[in-house]
C-alpha cells in the first residue's frame, strides 16, 4: 500500500476529500474490514472465558493523507499487540478492546478524532497519533482530560518541552538525535555544504533545525534552508532555491506523499543532489515507486538514517512473530506501535486501575530499570511478576522502553543504503 499498482498511491476513504489523480491497491475499506474496523473503530474482542467487562484504548492512526502509508501497518501491529495481551488473561482479568480513528493529513482532523476516542469510547489512554503535528494537536486535549498519549512515531522536538503534566510519552526518539546522525553523515561522505528541502511542519522543521545546528557546529555550512506547504504538489520553484548556491547535498525532509512528488521532480529538472535522506521515507513501497519511474541507477548509493532496532531476543521474537502473522516483515515504526500499546497494558496492571493518571504514574515504574526484564508476549510473566509484588522492566520490540522526565526514549540511529533498488542497513550510531 496488469502490474500491481504500488500502495504508495491511494485512495482512502472516510468523509475526506481526496485527490482523484491517485489511486490506491487496496481499498481502505477492503483492508480495514479484514481486520475487523467498521465505522466507529477496530474492536478487538473478548477471548472466551475473560470477564465482560472491557477496557477501551484508543489507536490514533493516519488511514488518510500525506503518512497513510504507515496506517494500515500500524493497525497490524496494534492487532498483535492487543491480541497477544488478551490471550495472556488481559490486565487485571479485564479484556483491552481497540478503538482506532484516522488522524488524517490536518491537525483539525487528528483534533476531532481524538475527542470522540475521549467522549465517546471514554478510553484512558492513547497509542498515537504517528505524525509530529497530529502529536502536537492533539497532545493538550489528551492532557486537559488526563489521558495519557503515547506517539510511535512522533519525532519533533517540540514534544521534550511540551506542558503536558506528563500525559505524552513516546516509544520513538526525538529528532534531535536523527539530526545529529544525519550531520555526521554528511560529513563523513565528504559533503563540506548543504542545503535543506523540507515540509513546513513540526516534524520537518525541528529536524531540519536539529541538522543545520549539527551540521554548523561540526563546520559545515549550510547554503540554504527551504521549506513548502505541507500540502504543495509543485516543487520547481523550492527544489530551484535549494539548489542555487550549489551544495553538495541536498537533504529532502518529507514525508512519502509529497517525498514520491519531491524526488520525481527534481530528477525530472536535473537536480539529482537529493542524496541523503530522514527516516519518514525509509520505506521499500516508497524506493520502489521511485525505481519505477527514475530506473535503480538514479536511487543507486542514496544513504540515510533512522531510528535502528536493537538485536535483542525481544527485538527478535516480535520480528519473527510478525512475519508469521503477517507474512512480511515489520516495516519502519511498527516496533514503537506494539511498545506503546504492551507498555499501556502493563501499566494498567502495575496501577491495579484503567485511569489516565494511573496509567501516567505506572509507566516508568514499569517500563524501566530496575527489575526483572519481560519482552514481546510476556505480559503473562509480567502479571505474574507483579502479584509477587516484584518489579519488572520491559524490553521491548524497539528495544528498551526507558522513559525520561520529558516522557522521551533514546535509540541508537542506523545508517541505511539504497543498493540495486533496494534498502540496506550498512551501520549504526550509538544512542549517545
Amino acid at each position: 500500500m496488469p502490474a500491481k499498482t504500488s500502495n504508495l498511491r491511494r485512495t482512502l476513504m472516510l468523509n475526506d476529500t481526496v485527490n482523484p489523480a491517485i489511486t490506491y491497491s487496496l481499498s481502505r475499506r477492503r483492508f480495514l474490514k479484514g481486520l475487523g474496523l467498521v465505522a466507529g473503530g477496530l474492536v478487538l474482542g473478548t477471548l472466551p472465558g475473560m470477564a465482560q467487562s472491557t477496557i477501551p484504548i484508543g489507536g490514533l492512526y493516519p488511514l488518510t493523507g500525506a503518512a497513510a502509508l504507515f496506517g494500515p501497518k500500524f493497525v497490524q501491529t496494534a492487532q498483535l499487540a492487543v491480541d497477544q495481551v488478551n490471550a495472556a488473561g488481559g490486565p487485571l482479568d479485564r479484556s483491552l478492546n481497540l478503538v482506532v480513528k484516522d488522524s488524517g493529513s490536518a491537525p483539525q482532523q487528528a483534533t476531532s478524532a481524538i475527542q470522540e476516542l475521549i467522549n465517546l469510547s471514554g478510553v484512558p489512554a492513547v497509542s498515537g497519533a504517528a505524525t509530529s503535528f497530529a502529536t502536537v494537536a492533539v497532545a493538550p486535549i489528551a492532557a486537559a482530560n488526563e489521558v495519557v498519549l503515547i506517539s510511535p512515531s512522533a519525532a519533533t522536538t517540540e514534544l521534550t518541552t511540551l506542558d503536558d503534566h506528563d500525559f505524552v510519552f513516546r516509544t520513538f526518539p526525538s529528532n534531535a538525535l536523527q539530526g545529529v546522525a544525519l550531520a555526521k553523515l554528511a560529513l563523513q561522505e565528504k559533503f563540506k555544504t548543504l542545503s535543506v528541502i523540507h515540509r513546513n511542519d513540526s516534524f520537518a522543521n525541528t529536524l531540519a533545525g536539529a541538522l543545520v545546528k549539527a551540521f554548523q557546529a561540526r563546520g559545515g555550512t549550510v547554503l540554504e534552508d527551504v521549506s513548502y506547504p505541507p500540502n504543495e504538489t509543485s516543487f520547481r520553484s523550492a527544489l530551484e532555491r535549494a539548489n542555487r548556491s550549489n551544495p553538495d547535498v541536498i537533504v529532502p525532509i518529507p514525508l512519502a506523499e509529497d517525498g514520491l512528488l519531491l524526488i520525481k521532480q527534481a530528477f525530472q529538472l536535473g537536480i539529482e543532489k537529493l542524496r541523503l535522506w530522514p527516516s519518514s521515507i525509509k520505506n521499500q513501497e516508497f524506493v520502489d515507486d521511485l525505481v519505477k519511474t527514475l530506473g535503480k541507477g538514479a536511487l543507486e548509493g542514496i544513504e540515510g538514517t533512522f531510528p535502528s532496532m536493537p538485536q535483542s531476543l525481544s527485538a527478535k521474537r516480535y520480528a519473527a512473530q510478525y512475519q508469521q502473522r503477517f507474512g512480511e516483515a515489520p516495516t519502519p515504526f511498527t516496533a514503537n506501535v506494539y511498545d506503546s500499546l504492551f507498555v499501556i497494558a502493563l501499566a494498567i496492571q502495575a496501577a491495579g486501575k484503567a485511569t489516565g493518571p494511573a496509567i501516567r504514574d505506572a509507566l516508568r515504574t514499569i517500563a524501566n530499570p530496575p527489575g526483572q526484564v519481560v519482552g514481546v508476549d510476556e505480559f503473562a510473566k509480567a502479571k505474574d511478576l507483579l502479584g509477587q509484588g516484584k518489579a519488572i522492566n520491559y524490553s521491548g520490540a524497539s528495544g528498551p522502553v526507558d522513559f525520561d522526565e520529558h516522557g522521551d526514549v533514546l535509540a541508537p540511529v542506523g545508517i541505511y543504503e539504497i543498493h540495486d533498488g533496494k534498502i540496506v542497513e550498512t551501520g549504526k550510531i550509538p544512542a549517545n
